[in-house]
């Protein structure tokens, strides 16, 4: 097996564990903030009489959040038209929240013995005497010390609105029946401070520190704020120019990834996408940004796992961009795809064009897919490989992978018994091929010779 297969699956065995234990680690460290988040959120609805579409603390399959924390809670409401209440309901966690951090922080400053914090210390020195002065209280207090810690930097950080909250809420205000001034610049406002806040983790440490020490120390944290700011313009300049420009916020590169991810999650947990939201990631396979590409690619894949028939209608402008595609990890979610959908496709010959053109990519990986593919797509029909012989046959002399040389040789197989004209030329290379092999690739081509005997081509 070549070096890059085994460095891919290594890594694929690795990322989903280490992500998951992340994903982990940030839900126990952000609990106490996820409750106060998802339960202040779900207050504010009901006293404005807006209905909660779901509701959960913790471990709700397929919430919309950022950084694919799928552990975390979430509680969504629907628009319904009205852009007021549904401001509300997104500043709810910070109303009830911040006040609630400031006054547990204020609280373990009185009671206990914590040390003061002088402008111009890091955040780092801030940590490191925080935690030198815990390590010296009794074990009774600095517990308590410990747990009032988290508990208030767990709901000051989960209060703080995200840049998905300010994408939701520009939605709200910028909808066709909700175009007020007055709801636009409070959608706007809150837009922008979500995307500052959000876009880097940085930011929200210092305006937590600013909550725990004061107005000196916000002064001394002034990189951190210009930090941030350049990160907007780096990293959200799409998002910041739809803004600016009055363009659909939901169509800017941010948003799109923020919603492909979102579905991608819903899918993974088996939730069906509707035609509507299949046909917009199809699209999507042609955008200009490889993270849409590959989220685009990996909703496909994990909708296609649980429902694979209804799929199957996505497979030609999937073939298309599968060949064009540079990305390794797009192009490696839409070979899994087509893989999954194979045996319910109408059209065989574009799919059968693509994995013999997948046969001669640069990446390793992606050739042992593609005779994956090759080998799925000829148990359906061998007839379309009639007339591409040539490159499986090459293929399988160049291949060191038993794996794939089975695949190839499978192919090859089931277009002797269907076409064995197409196979006849190539009989003598193949004979001898399987004579100096031993195992499923070999028997394989025996079965192959033996139909070209059998017909006596």
């Amino acid at each position: 097996m070549h070096a890059e297969n085994v460095a891919n699956q290594v890594l694929n065995r690795i990322y989903e564990p280490a992500k998951r234990a992340v994903s982990m680690a940030f839900t126990v460290a952000l609990l106490p903030g996820t409750i106060v988040h998802a339960s202040s959120r779900r207050l504010a609805a009901a006293l404005l009489g807006l209905a909660v579409r779901r509701f959960a603390w913790f471990g709700l399959p397929g919430s919309d959040v950022s950084f694919g924390r799928s552990f975390h809670g979430d509680v969504r409401v629907p628009l319904d038209g009205r852009p007021w209440r549904s401001l509300a309901v997104t500043v709810a966690p910070t109303v009830l929240g911040l006040p609630l951090a400031l006054a547990t922080f204020r609280s373990l400053r009185r009671s206990l013995a914590l040390p003061a914090i002088d402008t111009g210390m890091s955040v780092f020195a801030v940590v490191g005497a925080y935690g030198s002065s815990i390590l010296g209280l009794p074990p009774l207090e600095g517990v308590v010390s410990v747990v009032g810690l988290w508990v208030g930097c767990s709901v000051a950080l989960r209060s703080l609105p995200d840049r998905t909250d300010g994408i939701r809420s520009l939605e709200t205000v910028r909808s066709g029946e909700n175009g007020s001034i007055a709801t636009r610049l409070c959608g706007d406002a809150l837009f922008a401070v979500g995307t500052i806040l959000g876009v880097r983790f940085t930011l929200q440490v210092a305006v937590l520190a600013v909550l725990v020490s004061g107005v000196e120390f916000a002064v001394s944290m002034w990189p951190y704020y210009l930090a941030g700011l350049a990160s907007v313009w780096y990293f959200e300049r799409d998002l910041v120019d739809a803004w600016r420009d009055d363009r659909p916020i939901e169509e800017s590169t941010p948003a799109l990834r923020v919603l492909l991810r979102g579905r991608k999650r819903r899918a993974t947990y088996g939730v069906a996408p509707t035609k509507a939201e299949l046909d917009r990631s199809v699209d999507r396979l042609d955008h200009a940004d490889e993270q849409v590409r590959r989220l685009a690619a990996q909703f496909l894949g994990a909708a296609a796992a649980d429902d694979p028939e209804r799929l199957a209608a996505h497979a030609p402008p999937a073939c298309e961009r599968v060949v064009e595609e540079w990305d390794f990890l797009t192009e490696s979610a839409l070979v899994r795809y087509l893989i999954e959908v194979t045996p319910h496709v109408d059209a065989y010959d574009p799919m059968a064009e693509a994995a013999v053109a997948l046969l001669a990519d640069d990446s390793d990986a992606i050739q042992q897919l593609a005779t994956e593919l090759v080998g799925r797509l000829s148990e359906q029909n061998a007839d379309a490989f009639r007339s591409r012989v040539s490159e499986l046959v090459e293929r399988l002399e160049r291949e060191s992978d038993r794996a794939a040389r089975q695949n190839l040789a499978v192919a090859i197989r089931n277009v002797a018994r269907d076409s064995p004209g197409a196979v006849a030329p190539y009989e003598s290379p193949l004979r001898q091929f399987a004579e100096s092999k031993d195992g499923a690739d070999a028997r394989a081509l025996d079965s192959a010779m033996e139909e070209l005997q059998t017909d006596g081509v």
